[in-house]
């Protein structure tokens, strides 16, 4: 029976090379996110085909390629669709929310300092 224990992928982030930098490149190529040239070399132009790959599978979006965005592209890869974040998921990933409040924070406190 052959052994169905797969050892998980590396964490890989901008700066490092090798193989798996090397297929996360034509995975991303192949599923038409545009991480450069195909060098093996983790650079600025793969981080933002990673972090574009990660808004759509509505994963953290951090350019770093943990177990999370390998499974994301491994599921891509076999044809799985991305799923359709809600709002507020959206929202979260963004953190649009997050500096809406902090910009009305300091409206309200520029507009309070004002009057």
């Amino acid at each position: 029976m052959p052994n169905t224990v797969t050892t998980p992928k590396p964490i890989i982030m901008r700066g490092d090379e090798g193989t798996f930098v090397n297929n996360l490149q034509t995975m991303l190529t192949e599923l038409g996110y545009d991480p450069g040239p195909i060098d093996s070399m983790f650079g600025i132009q793969t981080e933002h085909a990673v972090k574009s790959f990660q808004a759509d599978w509505g994963l953290i979006i951090d350019g770093i390629v943990n177990q999370r965005t390998w499974n994301a592209l491994d599921r891509a890869m076999a044809g799985e669709t991305p799923p359709i974040p809600g709002v507020v998921e959206w929202i979260k990933a963004h953190k649009l929310l997050t500096g809406a409040l902090v910009g009305l924070g300091i409206l309200g406190i520029y507009l309070v300092v004002k009057k």
